[in-house]
């Protein structure tokens, strides 16, 4: 492993790295330290700030874990490089550090060169959508909410969820994403104007009814699953409901295959953090949900099980079902969502498409977003691709050799 990928590996990964190698924490800080010594000839923008902090930390992890005490997969181990360097032109972004002004050099030498190889983007001739003809499932009308103390975290929060789309929920972080997304299965109550289920105001539906009709998933596992085998935690909606054995094993059965979990037996709490967060969708589907709402899905995941949990909500949307996220995840709404609501300050900035959105740099600023790669390569070439297999499709089918 080189030093470059040593030194802006997200944290999730260094742990993880940890585990492998069987590293202690103190051996990790020592390993990066000695990294950053080396590389900062070449790149001439790091000064260590807290090495001694950080081997302190990493004795005191080492410490406790000899006293018997349990602690969480990274303690002891630096979020990111900024733990340990102040670095000078170097920002963060999806937990690694990134040269700035290295990738725009390096966008503008690849525009250059596509264009010198004719390799331009036709993109097509996008038509806006088509006006809605279903009737709204949820209706969010004139919503405000004040939390306990007068703080107002919603104001005047309209909009229409209708049947089988697919919605991301984003904004900066205290933006009212999650207090927006808890009104709409009754979790919380509005303090002004109202959210309707099919034209019924949830205030006035009972809740195992809003449970079978609105799926709400938390951005933790941990606070949702409590059972001490894998069925009895999916088992538990369908039996509270009152349904008889043969159904709810059905439930339990078919919630697990569309989750791909097969370990029926297995404690929840001794899996990893992408199944627990798979086990905590089946437990909720199994309830057999119309709308299903997860707030941040893919938050502290890895990448290969950030890719199942998209992978599983696209077949759950191609099967009908409405998906509500909550994400702070550019990539992900690209490749996924269908249509972004954008708050910001407790209000509704931005309801429409994921391009329009990603072509608008004040947007992306109040969401406090970066555009994926491939799109902030795309706005250089004139179009505003969602993928890479999208630019690529735009792409002339006879090319000359790029210089």
């Amino acid at each position: 492993m080189s030093d470059t990928d040593l030194l802006f590996m997200p944290a999730v990964k260094a742990a993880a790295l940890i585990r492998v190698k069987k590293l202690s924490p103190v051996d990790y800080v020592d390993t990066v330290l000695k990294a950053i010594e080396r590389a900062q000839p070449k790149l001439n923008c790091f000064r260590v700030v807290m090495a001694e902090e950080a081997r302190r930390d990493a004795k005191k992890a080492e410490e406790a874990v000899a006293r018997g005490d349990k602690l969480g997969p990274l303690h002891g181990v630096p979020v990111s490089i900024k733990d340990l360097v102040d670095v000078k032109g170097v920002h963060t972004r999806h937990g690694s550090a990134i040269f700035e002004d290295n990738v725009a050099q390096a966008d503008d030498i690849l525009v250059k060169r596509l264009r010198a190889a004719g390799a331009t983007p036709t993109p097509p001739h996008f038509l806006p959508p088509p006006r809605p003809l279903r009737p709204p499932l949820i209706d969010v009308c004139g919503l405000g909410h004040r939390y306990p103390g007068g703080h107002p975290a919603l104001a005047e929060v309209s909009l229409a969820i209708r049947p089988g789309e697919f919605l991301a929920l984003v904004g900066r972080n205290g933006s009212g994403k999650t207090t927006l997304a808890k009104h709409l299965n009754g979790l919380l109550e509005p303090s002004e104007g109202a959210v309707r289920l099919e034209g019924h105001d949830v205030r006035g539906l009972a809740l195992e009814e809003l449970a079978q009709r609105v799926g709400y998933v938390f951005q933790d596992p941990d606070h949702q699953l409590f059972a001490a085998t894998v069925e009895e935690e999916v088992a538990f909606g369908p039996r509270n409901l009152g349904l008889d054995p043969a159904e709810v094993e059905v439930r339990v059965a078919e919630a697990l295959a569309a989750v791909g979990l097969v370990e029926r037996d297995a404690d929840p709490f001794l899996l990893d953090k992408g199944v627990r967060q798979r086990l905590a969708v089946a437990a909720v589907l199994a309830l057999r949900p119309d709308v299903l709402v997860l707030d941040e899905p893919t938050t502290g995941l890895d990448f290969v099980e950030q890719q199942k949990m998209m992978a599983l909500l696209r077949a759950r949307h191609a099967a009908g079902q409405t998906i509500v996220i909550i994400t702070h995840t550019p990539w992900v709404i690209a490749e996924y969502a269908e249509r972004v609501v954008l708050l910001a300050g407790g209000r509704l900035r931005y309801d429409g498409p994921p391009r329009q959105f990603f072509a608008d740099d004040e947007l992306l600023a109040a969401a406090a977003f970066r555009a994926p790669d491939v799109t902030r390569l795309g706005r250089l070439l004139g179009c505003t691709p969602l993928s890479v297999a999208e630019l690529v499709s735009w792409m002339p089918g006879r090319q000359a050799p790029c210089p």
